[in-house]
């Protein structure tokens, strides 16, 4: 609950849409003064945000009490 999706959780949304990436992290300077806009994998915010889009889509289609 220490992470970006845990604070809606708290707040009182039931669902989320976890996007964590990769761990250890792909690039090196994440969080440290060298993670720049330069060094953004263009490729995989792409597909991140078709996941998160079809997580909503889904979601909107079916409901929230998805299983």
């Amino acid at each position: 609950m220490n992470d970006d999706d845990g604070m809606f959780i708290k707040a009182g949304f039931r669902t989320t849409a976890i996007n964590s990436g990769s761990y250890p992290y792909g690039d090196s300077e994440y969080h440290l003064p060298g993670d720049v806009p330069e060094r953004v994998n263009i490729e995989n915010v792409v597909r991140s945000t078709q996941l998160l889009l079809s997580a909503i889509l889904d979601i909107d289609a079916h409901g929230a009490n998805i299983k």
